[in-house]
């Protein structure tokens, strides 16, 4: 979870899209919102964090599956190296923040 000072250094007009709602939510700023209303501000970044909505678009989650993520799996499973594998997958890596990164801890 990224703390409330992280999305106070975002961009203005920056986006949250929070998947992770359901189990509590990425950010110290989120908060359930709902089809009718789905969006809110806070420190000028929009923030939408609807349940469940896996769900909602199962089609085009299956799709996102078999074409962006089993190529991923298929190439580095064996592996596992997240680095080389983000360098590759620029649409990947364009997804992932990682705000500090301690293998001692």
């Amino acid at each position: 979870m990224f703390h409330e000072i992280l999305v106070k250094t975002m961009k203005l007009g920056s986006v949250i899209i929070d998947i992770s709602i359901d189990q509590g939510g990425c950010s110290k700023t989120s908060k359930i919102t709902t089809h009718s209303n789905p969006v809110y501000y806070k420190h000028n970044v929009v923030s939408y964090c609807v349940p469940n909505i896996a769900s909602r678009v199962a089609r085009n989650r299956f799709l996102c599956i078999i074409y962006i993520f089993a190529p991923v799996i298929l190439i580095y499973g064996p592996f596992w190296r997240p680095i080389p594998m983000l360098k590759e997958f620029t649409g990947l890596r364009q997804g992932v923040y990682i705000i500090q990164w301690n293998i001692n801890k």
